[in-house]
């Protein structure tokens, strides 16, 4: 009879119904050779369920008819796939919501309007399944359901991110069987589970049958204990048997122990001798210096089990992988064997473009593997246990997990006293629950270094409860977190961690004298052109040993696939796409890949940052440099280190190091077999020596050759000479008349317009390259980090309506040079002016113009500013792009570690990467110079003096900011071009702190004077770099 009661599922004292007790995760193998592959498709035992399941929708489980527990309900009926979100197939709304609740709030209870999604098929038990205790697993259930075998009710369970197991072999039949899984989308444990994510509902996990023999391995934990020097260990196994038979069992559990080579370590076996239904086993074993697991050197050994009668018949095997590690806090810092650690961390949501919250495996590996590329060595399971196989290959990989609880009432914060639930006895159980649904499953993973008792809840006693249940649990003693348990005075748990920490009380936290480390559990939020200041938190985090590093929000953007109706193009999708009226637009897309795993700009600045290898104190009189190696365990045995010597961007010498074996936190000066003969200090040249650290050989993670560090120092003997003017000239001759001044030379014509003193023309051999004057500018398309602070002061002082008015306009004509003279006001609509502009030009003979002007505020107190500088639109032909600054990728003042200074080319649109909202981006700084040009060669130059801040796109301003995805903004028949002096840094504004004020933009004397030059150029007949080095 089917029964879906509210009683239940708004009754957080009804935590499930027959739900198996937990166990960690590990399967039944008939042989050692099977149980050794860790694969369950080897396991005769393991049935997976995944696949096509029959579907029907309902508004309320009221409208779920009593009937639909019967096959023959399902003859006619849509299907959908199990792993997945109904929401994807159109059921009901993917909803985004970061804080608030999607329903009223008032716990335990839930609307009648309650969206139900009922499952079913057919599932076969084998034969070979007779005589043995047949369970079913869902791995992740979102959010609470009820289950049906061939029409009897099994249970019910909640926990969208837990393991939820039955029994169910008295309900089964060798041959076909029918199972109905009634799913509710909101229950009592919605309360829970109000994390900043897509609120979708469905089977999210795999789900699978498992056939037990009556006396088997229910559960085993294993420990490793290193001895005082972290040299030996012991190994500890806790086995727990379960006996169904009703009888004596005697017989033996034997283990065999191999080491990461493949050659067996230890054996050793415990007798069996009980007629009881449980018995549990510890043993412990000495081991002689073992491998050690670590981020950077993650050795697993398998610790293999066979359960024998004792005739010696095999009944099961299984096996284990184990990491001989400890995690120790001490001295106000953490360690890992022995060895204090920093954590060099992202969040990680676990969500899929195409697949919403059912992540394949294909695509956990695509992060593992970016991440260690990206030199990330931990990963915080924002905000619930991860699926066990992104544990199992962190533990492969080798990366640091805070696994994290399925918790999270953020929602609550602003409710009566008499509505927060974790100080509510009747939810004490349920929170204890998802403390133990995730340290008992995966408490054998050695990545797992800290546990989390959740996310943005206000820490009350029912998360002490869950505390005590972890320290008296864990035999690993792994060290408890949780942000808002705060300083904490009863020190219930053992790391202090705060999120989005201003850099004042970071170095005040770095100094205090709580005997815990402090941790950062989010920061700069990587959402957009974000992540800024990353360089001063690590110069922080490596300067105090009680700062142990952080991790960053977030990973990846939560963008969902979705066909856009209009054009049939497929796009990612954020909140309010999907008709969720309420939602928080794009804020969940915060990462730093996008929701297809295309890494965005801001990820090289956070590798730069995280290196590995330290490279400083350049002595170019000595040709040395001190290299620090800042692993924690690895030397740099496995890394090349070679050096490249550039002429400003052309290779001189290059060569490679003799690298020492340096050991870990070691550094050692090193000597550099360069040419310094080949260095001549010429007008117009730079000299650039460069060192790279790459790996010997390939990894699980990195092909052989893969960048992990990198350096870059000018050399001195580079020229620091003052541009000139250009020496072979034509005669400048003027045509002046009432509306325009048109100035021409040889093969160039320029024309102003006298209304507004703008240059509106400028032809080069007969080629238009102007679209829209060059004028004063001080705005740029707001930032997603610009979008809270700065988009206030700097609306608030309309920079983006200023209009320019003419003040004074004249020229004076020498022959073979132009002089032309203006002055500019800045003002909107409605106010008066608050910026004066005076931009003078210098037009020459060539068709070169110097553009020197002087920027002075006429208001007092003038907010700080986006942008200082000058924008123009260019003819769309001129669409390829170079540069001499810092590149490949966006700089800016705060955002520029890894951006090494070079001579780069590509087309305009690749200097625009889709972020999935449109926003300022692009910037290059330190220019010395930038070139565009078109197919056919013909170009323009702009030369800093000594340098420019530059970016161009095929946009306005206006179509970026106003533009809600990537793939709606329209390509301009123009080329939009922004010369800047200085730029506003990107900061972490978004949900951090403000702003380091010395990377806000304000007009003073240390900005207000800007020049560069304007110069045409045929590419077909000369380099720009050429023409650079002639200007001296």
């Amino acid at each position: 009879m089917l029964e879906i009661k509210k009683e239940v599922y708004e009754n957080p004292n009804i935590i499930n119904i027959g739900k198996e007790a937990n166990h960690a995760s590990f399967f039944p193998y008939p042989d050692l050779d099977s149980a050794l592959s860790y694969s369950r498709a080897q396991s005769p035992y393991v049935r997976l369920l995944n696949g096509k399941w029959n579907f029907k929708w309902y508004e309320s489980p009221v409208h779920v008819p009593e009937n639909v527990i019967c096959p023959e309900f399902w003859e006619d009926c849509a299907t959908i796939d199990v792993p997945s979100n109904w929401q994807l197939y159109g059921y009901d709304n993917a909803q985004y919501i970061n804080v608030e609740y999607p329903i009223p709030v008032d716990p335990p209870h839930v609307p009648d309007e309650n969206p139900t999604g009922v499952y079913s098929r057919t599932f076969i038990v084998p034969e070979s399944y007779k005589d043995k205790r047949i369970h079913i697993t869902f791995e992740g259930v979102d959010t609470a359901f009820y289950i049906y075998i061939n029409g009897k009710n099994v249970g019910f369970s909640q926990g969208a991110h837990c393991h939820s197991e039955f029994d169910i072999t008295d309900l089964v039949h060798v041959g076909e069987n029918f199972i109905t899984v009634c799913v509710l989308k909101l229950a009592w444990s919605t309360y829970m589970e109000d994390q900043d994510k897509w609120r979708m509902s469905g089977i999210i996990r795999d789900v699978y049958l498992t056939a037990y023999q009556p006396v088997r391995v229910r559960d085993i934990a294993v420990n490793t204990i290193l001895d005082d020097d972290y040299k030996n260990a012991d190994l500890s196994v806790n086995a727990e048997i379960k006996n169904l038979t009703g009888e004596n069992f005697e017989g033996d559990l034997s283990f065999t122990l191999i080491d990461p080579n493949g050659k067996t370590v230890k054996q050793f076996s415990l007798d069996i001798s009980s007629d009881s239904e449980k018995q549990v086993l510890d043993y412990c074993e000495h081991i002689e210096q073992p491998y050690k697991w670590n981020t950077e050197t993650p050795y697993l050994y398998d610790l293999a089990y066979s359960l024998k009668d004792k005739n010696g018949n095999i009944i099961e095997c299984g096996a284990v992988k184990v990491g001989f590690r400890s995690v120790e806090i001490k001295e106000q810092q953490l360690f890992i064997n022995g060895r204090s650690v920093k954590l060099k961390g992202v969040n990680r949501h676990e969500v899929h473009p195409d697949m919403g919250l059912s992540v394949p495996v294909e695509s956990m590996i695509t992060d593992i593997k970016l991440m260690k590329q990206n030199n990330i060595n931990t990963v915080r399971t924002s905000h619930y246990q991860n699926d066990t196989k992104f544990l199992d290959l962190c533990d492969i990989y080798g990366l640091y997990v805070v696994c994290e609880a399925d918790h999270e009432n953020h929602g609550l914060d602003w409710s009566p006293e008499n509505y927060k639930i974790m100080n509510n006895p009747d939810w004490e159980a349920a929170y204890v629950d998802r403390a133990a649904r995730m340290v008992d499953l995966d408490k054998n993973h050695p990545s797992v270094i800290i546990w989390s008792l959740g996310n943005e809840s206000v820490f009350g006693a029912n998360m002490k409860s869950m505390i005590r249940y972890i320290k008296a649990t864990d035999l690993q003693k792994r060290p408890v977190h949780f942000e808002r348990a705060g300083y904490d005075p009863e020190m219930n748990v053992d790391i202090v961690s705060f999120m989005y920490t201003s850099f004042e009380e970071l170095e005040r936290q770095a100094k205090a004298d709580d005997p815990r480390p402090y941790f950062m559990c989010e920061y700069s939020h990587a959402i957009g052109n974000g992540s800024g200041s990353l360089a001063e938190y690590w110069d922080y985090i490596y300067k105090y040993p009680r700062l142990i590093g952080g991790c960053v929000w977030q990973w990846a953007d939560h963008g969902l696939a979705k066909i856009d109706e209009k054009t049939g193009e497929r796009f990612l999708a954020y909140g309010g796409d999907f008709g969720d009226v309420k939602n928080d637009g794009f804020f969940h897309c915060g990462g730093f890949v996008n929701g297809d795993r295309r890494v965005q700009p801001d990820l090289n600045e956070y590798k730069k940052v995280l290196e590995p290898v330290y490279t400083y104190d350049f002595d170019p009189e000595k040709k040395t440099v001190i290299v620090k190696n800042r692993h924690d365990f690895q030397s740099l045995g496995y890394l090349e280190m070679k050096y490249t010597v550039k002429n400003n961007s052309d290779i001189i010498d290059e060569g490679v190091c003799d690298l020492p074996d340096i050991a870990a936190g070691n550094e050692v000066i090193v000597c550099l077999d360069y040419n310094a003969d080949l260095l001549r200090s010429v007008s117009g040249e730079e000299y650039w020596l460069e060192i790279e650290y790459t790996t010997r050989k390939s990894s699980l993670w990195a092909s052989r050759g893969h960048s992990v560090a990198k350096a870059q120092f000018r050399l001195p003997q580079s020229s620091s000479a003052i541009i000139g003017a250009p020496t072979v000239l034509d005669t400048v001759s003027v045509k002046d008349t009432v509306f325009s001044l048109e100035l021409i030379g040889g093969e160039f014509a320029l024309k102003f317009n006298k209304q507004s003193g703008i240059m509106d023309s400028y032809k080069y051999n007969g080629v238009e390259v102007i679209r829209e004057g060059l004028r004063p500018y001080l705005w740029r398309p707001l930032t997603a980090t610009d979008m809270s602070r700065n988009a206030n002061i700097w609306k608030n002082a309309r920079y983006n309506l200023l209009r320019t008015m003419l003040r004074e306009f004249s020229y004076e004509n020498n022959g073979d040079r132009c002089f032309v003279h203006t002055k500019l006001c800045l003002a909107a609509n409605g106010s008066i002016p608050s910026i004066e502009c005076t931009v003078n030009y210098t037009v020459y003979g060539d068709g070169t113009v110097d553009v020197d002007s002087v920027f002075e505020p006429l208001v007092e107190n003038l907010a700080s500013l986006p942008k200082i500088g000058f924008q123009l639109k260019l003819e769309d032909k001129f669409d390829h792009i170079g540069w001499y600054g810092k590149g490949e990728h966006n700089s800016y003042i705060d955002k520029q570690e890894s951006a090494f200074v070079g001579e780069y080319h590509g087309t305009v649109d690749e200097q625009f990467f889709p972020y999935i909202k449109p926003q300022a981006q692009g910037n290059k700084m330190d220019c010395r110079w930038m070139s565009i040009s078109t197919v056919r060669g013909i170009g323009v130059m702009f030369t800093g003096k000594p340098f420019i801040n530059a970016s161009a796109y095929h946009y306005t301003d206006e179509q970026i900011e106003q533009t809600r995805h990537a793939h709606e903004l329209k390509r301009g028949d123009f080329t939009t071009v922004n010369i800047d002096t200085a730029q506003c840094g990107i900061g972490t504004d978004s949900i951090g702190p403000e702003m380091l004020d010395k990377f806000r933009l304000y007009l003073n004397e240390q900005n207000k004077n800007f020049s560069f030059r304007f110069s045409p150029y045929n590419r077909q007949t000369t380099k720009p770099c050429d023409i650079y080095r002639n200007m001296f």
